[in-house]
């Protein structure tokens, strides 16, 4: 199970598919960070009778207290989807482009300005646009009227799209020049299956909380992936383990890096086992940043039981030099300087190692 450190996945940031860049109003430039009800709470409103599991205007600021008491807003968790002005945090809420939610609530259609004033009377800063109860031609002029009319209340107001979720081929081009973020694949649920089925999504299309290894693989991959930080999980009993996990500044930096580009899949290899019929896949990501150096994330997704030695080269992470000083960005150490490539024990059933490779020569 992942509930102590599930992060919502809802929209990818910034650069996609085909190089995609998102829409360029000044707004999400690194990938919003917050904290939102949904994966952990859903849309349970019976407080009598589930006091401690319900939507409620006391939840909302029960979890705003905690982001600014427990140092996630200083670390950049600023967003709270619903209203906590209050603590200096900033409004999130969500809605839907067709004639109701996925919740079975209103939505926007036929209603697109009166709503995207509404927000912004509100004093909403962000608004995520899910796409139930809708369909194509809906899509193709929904969503770009809300972009626009958002725009029009001279409030800035993220824009964050489900667009490309519901479709088989998504025009990027087109849905980059309406959205600052965009949602691409199905809601993130709360076990590792469905982490790593998102993990893989991205490692296989890159180009169109359960144990500790696990919930660092998430937080490891959603930095390398550039993906929003949007937490939903219990603030109020979250364990000091899953919390530093989330606070890691040095794994957030990555995430955060101005250059803003979504890291990819740079090399796999398969291997199987004599008495299992199960393949493993054991996976290295990296992402390359701003101050020239390259984050790499080392997947193990073996079940084996046992640590997996696994390899990445200088010139597969990205560097074009002969040796780079690399650094643990989980424990927060050096590791000394590699010569051509670097190879470490990853744990397995999800374990990862994500490092920064800092170039030492020419």
């Amino acid at each position: 199970m992942m509930a102590a450190l599930v992060i919502q996945w809802l929209a990818l940031a910034s650069l996609l598919a085909g190089g995609a860049v998102s829409l360029d109003n000044g707004l999400a430039l690194t990938p919003p960070m917050g904290w939102m009800s949904w994966e952990r709470y859903r849309c349970n409103v019976d407080c009598t009778t589930d006091p401690y599991n319900c939507i409620s205007e006391e939840l909302y600021m029960e979890m705003a207290d905690r982001l600014v008491d427990q140092g996630y807003k200083d670390l950049g968790y600023e967003f709270v989807n619903i209203d906590v002005h209050s603590r200096g945090l900033k409004l999130g809420i969500y809605g839907d482009i067709g004639t109701m939610t996925c919740g079975g609530y209103p939505g926007s259609y036929g209603h697109i300005e009166t709503d995207a004033m509404t927000y912004a009377e509100w004093g909403v800063d962000m608004v995520k646009v899910d796409g139930c109860y809708a369909n194509e031609t809906v899509f193709a002029e929904g969503y770009p009227a809300m972009g626009k009319a958002l725009n029009a209340t001279g409030r800035p107001i993220v824009y964050s799209c489900s667009w490309p979720a519901y479709l088989k081929d998504p025009d990027y081009a087109t849905i980059s020049k309406t959205c600052n973020l965009w949602r691409n694949y199905d809601d993130i649920q709360d076990s590792w299956d469905s982490v790593l089925s998102i993990i893989l999504h991205y490692a296989e299309g890159q180009d169109v909380f359960g144990n500790l290894d696990q919930q660092m693989s998430q937080m490891a991959m959603w930095a390398i992936f550039a993906s929003p930080l949007l937490m939903s999980n219990d603030l109020w009993n979250i364990p000091e383990d899953s919390r530093e996990i989330l606070q890691n500044p040095e794994v957030i930096a990555v995430n955060q890096d101005k250059l803003g580009v979504q890291g990819k899949l740079v090399s796999s290899s398969t291997t199987s086992h004599p008495h299992s019929p199960k393949e493993t896949t054991l996976y290295v990501f990296a992402k390359p940043l701003s101050t020239g150096s390259v984050a790499v994330a080392l997947l193990n997704t073996d079940d084996q039981g046992t640590p997996r030695n696994m390899t990445v080269s200088l010139q597969e992470a990205g560097l074009k030099v002969t040796s780079a000083r690399v650094r643990d960005l989980f424990e927060l150490k050096d590791i000394g300087v590699f010569n051509s490539k670097v190879t470490l024990s990853v744990n397995p059933s999800g374990g990862v190692r994500l490092l920064l490779l800092t170039p030492v020569s020419p």
